[in-house]
């Protein structure tokens, strides 16, 4: 029942086009965030080099944000944040080809169900408690180690361009077409 909604949300995805699931808020619990012109940048690029379409996820509280950082975007994609249960939130991760998360509960969940991603992680933690760190299907992206979050602290030191890297290698080791599980 779960998969048939995910389905339903993402069958108007042409079946050629990489399906790449977007995590762009955090709970606001930890300082945990990269700039919206970053994920714009990564999201166009993957749109127009990949014809990949962006899964937005998230809460019902994150869907303003989401929505804002999808006003410029050459393909707005598929915004389902606040509209999935968990359950429903595990097929639609499965139908997709790649996560691009910060590090959150959504993309744990991303995990279990087997979905390759790249995940922006703050530098002031410690990639061994949450992180899939040396995982062939994961690419933990963070800056050199800090002690802890100095106030302000956004996740700048990781670039468009590593993102970008990293997504096409998983993008290319992760055959879309034959690892989409339904």
């Amino acid at each position: 029942k779960d998969a048939e909604r995910a389905e339903e949300w993402l069958g108007q995805i042409p079946s050629e086009a990489p399906r790449i699931a977007f995590v762009t808020q955090n709970s606001g619990g930890q300082r945990n965030q990269w700039s919206v012109p970053r994920f714009q940048q990564l999201i166009s690029y993957l749109s127009q080099h990949r014809n990949a379409v962006p899964v937005f996820l998230g809460t019902t509280s994150d869907a303003a944000a989401i929505e804002a950082l999808r006003g410029n975007l050459p393909d707005r994609g598929i915004l389902l944040a606040g509209k999935t249960t968990i359950p429903e939130l595990a097929a639609v991760l499965s139908q997709c080809d790649l996560g691009v998360s910060l590090d959150t509960g959504t993309f744990h969940v991303a995990r279990a169900v087997g979905l390759p991603g790249v995940v922006i992680a703050p530098a002031w933690q410690n990639p061994l408690e949450w992180l899939p760190v040396q995982h062939p299907q994961y690419r933990v992206l963070r800056g050199p180690s800090i002690e802890k979050a100095p106030p302000g602290y956004w996740i700048e030191e990781v670039s468009v361009e590593q993102v970008v890297d990293a997504a096409m290698e998983l993008m290319a080791a992760f055959n879309s077409e034959v690892n989409r599980r339904v």
